[in-house]
């Protein structure tokens, strides 16, 4: 048998790049023993980029292309809320919980192929989560 297997680079590059961006966020969350680390962020915004991918693969085939991307979102809403608790009479996750949608979609990004608007808005997202070391009390 000759099996053949194809491999569209650009998606793979989006893959990669989304990997690369959920490791860095989800390690920041994890040394600030934040909820949602490493693995979590991966999921997040691999789920984010795939969605994107396959919608970009069901345009003009008969399926309603845009509505698993916009139902991932929904469900990231979801997830967000189940991340925030209430302990000792405050609130925790709130940042957690607010990085998901951004994560997700600059996944999206990474899935539409917009690496650097994607690769950008990530370093802005994680420079803003390292700033809290300049301001904390």
């Amino acid at each position: 048998m000759n099996f053949t297997i194809t491999v569209d680079v650009l998606n793979l590059i989006s893959i990669m790049l989304s990997l690369l961006t959920g490791v860095l966020i989800g390690y920041e969350r994890e040394r600030s023993d934040k909820p949602c680390g490493v693995r979590t962020m991966v999921f997040i915004i691999l789920g984010a980029t795939m969605a994107t991918i396959i919608s970009y693969k069901w345009a003009g085939s008969g399926y309603d292309s845009i509505r698993l991307a916009s139902y991932y979102i929904v469900a990231i809403g979801f997830v967000g809320g189940g991340i925030i608790t209430r302990r000792h009479g405050k609130l925790e996750g709130i940042t957690t919980a607010a990085l998901l949608l951004p994560l997700s979609l600059i996944g999206m990004l990474y899935g539409m192929h917009e690496y650097s608007l994607a690769v950008i808005t990530s370093i802005i997202a994680y420079a803003v989560l390292e700033s809290k070391y300049f301001y904390k009390k």
